[in-house]
Parts: C-alpha cells; structure tokens; sequence
C-alpha cells in the first residue's frame, strides 16, 4: 500500500495494512486447507476479524466526521485504526461469549 514512511510514522497502523492486504490476497485467492488455523482457535479468530473490521470501518466514520476530507484524512484515520484496534480486540473477545449467551436466552428453542 502506497502510503510512504509510513511503518516509522504509524508502525501499528502499518502492520494492521499488510495484515488486511494479506486477508484480502487469501479472500481472492482462496486458502488451502496446510494454511488454516486449527478449528480450536475459532473463538479468538472470530474477534480478531470482528475487532480488525469493525474497528477499521468505524474509526474512518468518526475521522471523517470529525474532521471532514482534509488532506491527511489517510493519516489521521490510520492513527485513530491503531488505537481504536488496540482497544476492540480484547474488547469483542471479552464481550463475544456474554453476547452469545444472550442471543441463546432471547431466541427461540
């Protein structure tokens, strides 16, 4: 991705890229079965995604909203990504097993 300097400016916002560009080349390109994470770990997967996607498209809302579409909009969201991400993971695989249990008790048998 084409941002440049940006690993020394935003190292966390940079690894959270290539770790997207990365779910995206395995989206388009399909996954073999040797590469995929054992079935055990679904739970903290799940999170990771959640927390990946919902933090990514939530921080660029509330940057734009906030500052409208200034020049350095990219920067700007990319450091609120990095901190908003830091702070949903632990927040969904935390908050992920209540839900799901609340779901169980509201939805019919």
């Amino acid at each position: 991705m084409g941002i440049a300097g940006i690993d020394e400016i935003f190292p966390v916002a940079a690894g959270m890229l290539k770790m997207l560009q990365c779910c995206w080349q395995m989206v388009i390109n399909g996954v073999e079965k040797q590469t995929v994470i054992d079935k055990k770990y679904q739970n903290i997967v799940f999170a990771f995604f959640m927390a990946l996607f919902m933090s990514c498209i939530m921080s660029l809302v509330i940057s734009v909203f906030n500052v409208g579409l200034v020049p350095n909009i990219v920067l700007i969201w990319l450091k609120a990504w990095s901190f908003a991400f830091v702070v949903a993971f632990p927040t969904v695989a935390t908050v992920v097993p209540i839900v799901r249990k609340l779901v169980g008790l509201v939805l019919k048998k």
